[in-house]
């Protein structure tokens, strides 16, 4: 395939891309209707959009996906326009007033206009120096692509251009950037067709005390706001929310939605009841980072494990509320302590893993003789005291190792909780991290009851967090390929019920894509050679079956859309920045629409 990948590459299928082929032309195959054609870009939106008679238009591409060919093939267009009118008026410019001989130009002295411009060019620095300095932008600013796009296109306008009003940034500027954004809407919805998305959503409250909730769709290639809404006023219970999402589905198109992410709390969960029903075949799960978050309270709620938790709680804050204590520890490390977050209980057991990290440099400072003179020379005694009975407990090898068999045991959850918590599709790797979390627990060195106490903690929030989507997952996903998923008659079930939403009018199609999951186990076909078993622990799973899943069609298609998904609403969290970064205390007076 070319290393300029376009949008066009989505819709199809690679059958013969040779390495070394110094060429755009490959033979592919198209994911509507099943022709195999050769050609690059061009030639594949021809075959979608029609118009071009040495190749036959395609009678099975969704209507949105035509839609948007048809606006790049657009867009391109007016890109080789625009690109030969500057190449016109580079050669009538080009050389333009100069007389000078080719012997004459090394001794040519510079012109008056170049003066005058490296003279301009010092000012306009200067200006715009003044700019940042007066009005508190960061110097970062100066690094964004669209400040540079603003001031070169500015440059290219000439010095009668002036700056839009408040009115316009306001007004027909601002629709238009809203016009742009739905057009990459569009084209969004293109990408979905192929991938499937899930849609995520989260609340907020914004810097006037409304209540919002935002929803986002996610794909491979990242999230795209959709809407937020304003529910100040509203009951919020689970009917409500089923309306809104509900909404939003409609927006989107059912068909282009693989799942729902929701947070975890009551009136969700109720929400997620109410849309299963409507939608029987879209999966409703509920947020696994925030399951599994809730799963490290449970453990933090241990009897032992809290007062762990408490002693270290203690070092790490007298230490870092406290000027000298923190100064004499930063001479003995060049690592900082962690203070735990307020609304993560995990950042309990990440400053935990921090504190085994610095543990010698935590020793060394309250032995030094430094330190120990300053807490001589404390006047209060409450923080003499507090600073003894850090020092003792900083000295404890019994409470490190306590910490240490802790985070040992939380380091896989913690591991997950990272994975699950960013933007890259990991649905596959749920099943078999939290098989291998509890196989953890069961051979460490914990006495019987605090084990069975854990294995509980685990299995209620694999309830609480499990959709069909996990064990369809791990049974596609090519790292596991030759693991024993078909003895497992919950993960086998849940596979086939995902065959039967893809497919849930076409019960062909469903035995087709059953029978070719027996030649993926075996091997066959492309699964066969040695660079797709090389693969399918370097490449995120659903681009191996694009790249290597082209002569099983059905079960491509159900191992694409089911691959392709996030497990959790991390990215409308994300999103939260964003908003906070417009919607800010000096523009408070913007509703939620406006800021959407």
């Amino acid at each position: 395939m070319p290393k300029d990948k376009g949008v066009e590459w989505n819709h199809v299928t690679i059958v013969d891309d040779v390495a070394g082929k110094r060429t755009a032309y490959v033979t592919m195959r198209c994911l509507y209707c099943d022709k195999t054609y050769s050609g690059g870009v061009n030639r594949i939106r021809s075959h979608l959009v029609g118009g071009d008679t040495s190749i036959s238009k395609c009678d099975k591409a969704p209507e949105e996906v035509v839609s948007a060919m048809k606006t790049v093939a657009n867009e391109k267009t007016q890109r080789d326009h625009d690109k030969k009118k500057r190449v016109e008026l580079d050669k009538l410019t080009k050389g333009a007033g100069s007389v000078a001989t080719q012997d004459q130009k090394a001794v040519t002295q510079t012109s008056i206009a170049a003066s005058f411009n490296a003279g301009s060019k010092s000012l306009a620095d200067s200006a715009v120096a003044k700019m940042f300095y007066a009005t508190g932008i960061p110097f970062s600013i100066v690094e964004n692509k669209y400040f540079k796009e603003a001031f070169s296109s500015v440059a290219k306008s000439g010095p009668s251009y002036k700056l839009p009003s408040r009115a316009a940034l306001a007004g027909n500027l601002l629709n238009d950037a809203v016009s742009e954004a739905d057009r990459k809407l569009s084209e969004f919805k293109a990408q979905m067709s192929v991938t499937g998305g899930t849609m995520v959503t989260d609340g907020w409250t914004n810097v006037q005390n409304r209540p919002i909730i935002n929803y986002l769709a996610v794909t491979p290639d990242g999230a795209m706001f959709i809407d937020g809404t304003d529910t100040s006023g509203e009951t919020k219970d689970g009917q409500f929310i089923a309306d809104d999402i509900k909404r939003n589905i409609e927006s989107l198109g059912e068909q282009n939605i693989v799942q729902v992410v929701t947070d975890s709390a009551g009136n969700c969960s109720a929400a997620r009841k109410i849309l299963s029903e409507c939608y029987p075949g879209i999966i409703f799960s509920p947020c696994t980072a925030h399951c599994l978050d809730l799963l490290l309270e449970d453990v933090g709620k241990l009897a032992c494990t809290a007062r762990i938790i408490s002693d270290g709680h203690r070092i790490v804050k007298f230490i870092t509320n406290h000027q000298a204590p923190l100064a004499h520890f930063r001479k003995k490390s060049a690592i900082e302590l962690l203070k735990p977050g307020a609304t993560r209980f995990a950042s309990y057991f990440i400053m935990l893993q921090r504190l085994l990290e610095v543990k010698d440099a935590l020793q060394e400072t309250v032995i030094d003789r430094e330190y120990k003179q300053w807490v001589t020379s404390v006047k209060n005694k409450a923080i003499r005291d507090e600073s003894k009975a850090v020092i003792e407990k900083a000295l404890d090898e019994s409470f490190w190792q306590s910490v240490t068999q802790l985070t040992s045991i939380c380091e896989p959850i913690i591991s997950l909780l990272r994975l699950v918590d960013g933007s890259a599709p990991c649905v596959g790797k749920v099943y078999w991290s939290m098989f291998q979390i509890d196989i953890g627990i069961e051979s460490s060195s914990l006495d019987q009851p605090k084990k069975q106490q854990l294995r509980t903690y685990i299995n209620d929030r694999w309830k609480m967090l499990h959709t069909p989507l996990h064990s369809a997952g791990f049974v596609l996903d090519p790292e596991y390929r030759l693991f024993l998923q078909h003895e497992n008659e919950e993960v086998m079930s849940d596979f086939h019920s995902l065959i039967e939403r893809v497919f849930r009018d076409d019960v062909q199609a469903q035995v087709k894509a059953i029978q070719q999951h027996a030649s993926y186990r075996a091997g066959h076909g492309l699964f066969s050679r040695p660079v797709a078993e090389a693969a399918a622990k370097e490449m995120p799973a659903f681009r191996w079956w694009l790249a290597f899943g082209a002569h099983v069609p059905e079960l491509q298609k159900v191992a694409v859309r089911m691959l392709s998904q996030v497990t959790s609403s991390s990215a409308s969290e994300r999103n939260w920045s964003t908003f906070d970064f417009i919607h800010t205390k000096k523009r408070n007076r913007l509703h939620c629409k406006r800021v959407s």
